[in-house]
């Protein structure tokens, strides 16, 4: 019930200290707090990998038909608020807390507004994604390794520095200097990259590269970086995060294998991979932009963004794409020149809904063209997350 498609609510939060975790909360009066009128009665449904509770007034005619798409769909018998008796997995908070009202379904077929429900305190995790399957355990989502519940919700996947009573709070101090992690341990930057697993004959494949092959590796010495530790300054421009661990695929491919890149405009990247062109037509069937590079070791680089003002160029991460065991493939993801820091922002599954039924990231933006991406009230194409990284602000 809880996965946004439509939304209905305007926002105004309060940033109330840089010391503490951002709660978000749309200021929009719940649409379902009272009793259903007749015919419609109150259901809920519990949604612990997002962290919400939603309730709703429906048509109990219907049940059968919203009930396969919500599998926890349950009828409420007895008070206005079911949400509130409801436990997180960890048995330690309800869901009390108003977050937003959605309208969630097929536009013109089948829709119903809710209202959803976070755990009592619930910490800000904007910077935080759910993964679409939880068992990776955030292997391959750039700049959010690190995998961590929240009162038994989640699991949810966010920077190496989050911790489960302030996973976002690193990206709202003033003005402090930091370090990238360069260590052994998940995300950090002493790691060997998968092509250097198998090198060295650490991993046999592809299929059998994971972070925690890595940090085995790197913590016995098989394999690791050394001295790879970047200072960043947070304080009132965007940070920009990257990765040190060395791209796979920044040299002229071994053969069979040759250079192929892609350009994902949505979600603001350029990839490029070693790939035996026996299987293009299977990786062309997940990737329709795949194209066989014809010139250079680095085509991200000769590739424009949509406005047409920046080529793809500052290298960002090396993720493995696929499915683990079946097919995988392994690649260096290239930002556009100079991108300004987005991870507060989200990129929209259906981009013609504009942003609707996303919590707290109400507005739709492009950036060099790419995108669009929702982001904060208060975002601007050149500063998408200076607020969140401000002392004491309204958004």
């Amino acid at each position: 019930m809880v996965r946004s498609i439509l939304i209905c609510a305007g926002v105004a939060a309060v940033a109330c200290s840089a010391e503490t975790p951002v709660k978000l909360a749309e200021s929009t009066t719940p649409c379902c707090d009272k009793t259903c009128e007749l015919p419609l009665v109150k259901y809920f449904s519990t949604d612990a990998p997002h962290g919400f509770c939603g309730e709703a007034c429906m048509d109990p005619k219907k049940f059968d038909i919203y009930h396969k798409f919500e599998a926890n769909l349950t009828r409420a018998t007895a008070g206005d608020h079911p949400c509130s008796q409801q436990r997180t997995p960890d048995n330690s908070k309800h869901f009390t807390d108003y977050f937003s009202t959605v309208t969630h379904g097929f536009p013109g077929l089948l829709t119903v507004t809710l209202d959803l429900y976070a755990p009592t305190a619930m910490p800000d995790h904007s910077c935080c994604d759910t993964p679409l399957i939880s068992s990776l355990n955030c292997f391959g989502i750039p700049g959010k390794p690190k995998s961590i519940n929240i009162f038994g919700t989640g699991p949810f996947c966010c920077p190496s520095s989050a911790t489960e009573t302030a996973p976002c709070t690193s990206q709202k101090v003033e003005a402090v200097s930091q370090e990238l992690v360069a260590g052994c341990e998940a995300g950090g930057s002493s790691l060997c990259g998968c092509s250097e697993l198998i090198e060295k004959k650490i991993i046999r494949s592809f299929d059998d590269c994971t972070q925690e092959a890595a940090m085995a590796a790197c913590s016995s010495g098989k394999c690791a970086h050394s001295g790879a530790v970047a200072t960043v300054k947070v304080a009132e421009t965007p940070v920009k995060v990257a990765e040190s661990t060395t791209p796979c695929c920044d040299k002229t491919c071994e053969l069979p294998l040759v250079k192929y890149f892609s350009t994902d405009a949505p979600h603001g990247f350029c990839g490029e991979a070693c790939m035996d062109p026996k299987k293009f037509n299977i990786y062309h069937k997940f990737e329709a932009n795949l194209t066989r590079a014809t010139a250079g070791d680095h085509p991200c680089s000769q590739q424009r963004t949509p406005d047409n003002t920046k080529h793809f160029t500052d290298y960002f991460s090396t993720v493995t794409h696929g499915f683990p065991g079946v097919l995988t493939v392994t690649l260096d993801l290239y930002a556009p020149t100079d991108m300004p820091d987005h991870s507060c922002c989200s990129t929209p599954l259906f981009a013609s809904l504009n942003c609707v039924g996303i919590p707290g990231k109400p507005k739709s933006m492009n950036i060099f063209g790419t995108g669009p991406f929702c982001c904060p009230s208060s975002a601007t194409a050149t500063a998408p997350c200076t607020s969140v990284r401000s002392g004491s602000i309204i958004i």
